[in-house]
């Protein structure tokens, strides 16, 4: 995997009991000088290439960031339907 820009629409998206989006911010950001923000992109891809190896095939896995901790909250299997 290789990359050369992250971008970011919303800093942050909150959603309601109901799981309606209740609140977004707005701020467009560029991260492609951020050294911080490579390395926790690196971070994902290693932490998510391991998830990927115990279960023995890709997985479709859904996470968040929250301040230098990386949380992975459901993983499945990618299913190819032909």
């Amino acid at each position: 995997m290789s990359y050369d820009s992250i971008k970011e629409s919303y800093s942050y998206i909150t959603f309601d009991e109901n799981g309606n989006i209740a609140e977004t911010s707005s701020i467009n950001e560029d991260f492609t000088g951020d050294k911080k923000m490579f390395e926790t992109v690196r971070r994902i891809v290693k932490n998510a290439l391991a998830v990927e190896k115990e279960f023995g095939r890709p997985q479709d896995i859904e996470g968040g960031i929250k301040g230098d901790d990386i949380y992975f909250w459901q993983t499945r299997n990618i299913v190819n339907e032909k």
